[in-house]
C-alpha cells in the first residue's frame, strides 16, 4: 500500500506543480498590459502636470481646438479604466495567490515522500486541498500555459 500512497503523491506533487506554474505563467502575461494601462497613464498624467505647470503649453503641444493636456489627461483616464473593467487586478492578485498555494501543496507532497511518516493521511489531505484550491479558484489559465507548464516540469525546469 506505501507504494501506491508514494506513486499517488509523486502524481499530486506533479499536479500542483503543473498548476502552480500555469498560474505564474497566468500572471506573467500581464506585464505587457500593464505597462499600456498602468504604466503609461501614470507617464501620461506627470506630462499632463508639469505641462500644466508651464505659465503657457510649448507651441509643439498645440494640437487644435482641443488641449493638449485634455487629450493626455483623457487618454491616460480611458487606459485605467480599461485596466479597471477588465479586472485585472484580481485576476493577477488570484493568480498569484494560486501559484503560492499550488507550490506549498507541491512542497508539502514531496517533504511527504521523503519522510518516514504514514503517507495514506497526507496524500488524503493534500488530494482534499488541492480539490479545494481548484474548485474555488477565481481565476483560469489558458491550455497552454498549463501545456507550457506540463512540459517544464516533465523536465524537471521549474522551480
Amino acid at each position: 500500500m506505501s507504494d501506491i500512497n508514494k506513486i499517488g503523491l509523486a502524481k499530486l506533487k506533479e499536479q500542483a506543480s503543473i498548476l502552480s506554474l500555469a498560474y505564474k505563467f497566468g500572471r506573467e502575461r500581464f506585464a505587457y498590459s500593464n505597462l499600456f494601462t498602468l504604466v503609461l497613464p501614470a507617464l501620461l498624467s506627470s506630462i499632463v502636470a508639469v505641462i500644466a505647470a508651464l505659465t503657457s503649453p510649448p507651441e509643439w503641444f498645440d494640437v487644435g481646438p482641443v488641449p493638449g493636456e485634455s487629450i493626455l489627461a483623457g487618454l491616460a483616464a480611458i487606459l485605467v479604466t480599461i485596466h479597471k473593467v477588465l479586472n485585472c487586478e484580481d485576476y493577477q492578485a488570484e493568480c498569484l495567490r494560486l501559484s503560492n498555494v499550488f507550490k506549498a501543496i507541491a512542497y508539502e507532497a514531496d517533504l511527504t515522500l521523503n519522510s518516514s511518516a504514514d503517507l495514506y493521511p497526507e496524500l488524503t489531505r493534500l488530494k482534499d486541498k488541492l480539490a479545494l484550491e481548484i474548485e474555488n479558484a477565481n481565476a483560469t489559465v489558458p491550455q497552454r500555459q498549463i501545456d507550457k507548464a506540463r512540459v517544464l516540469v516533465a523536465n524537471g525546469n521549474y522551480a
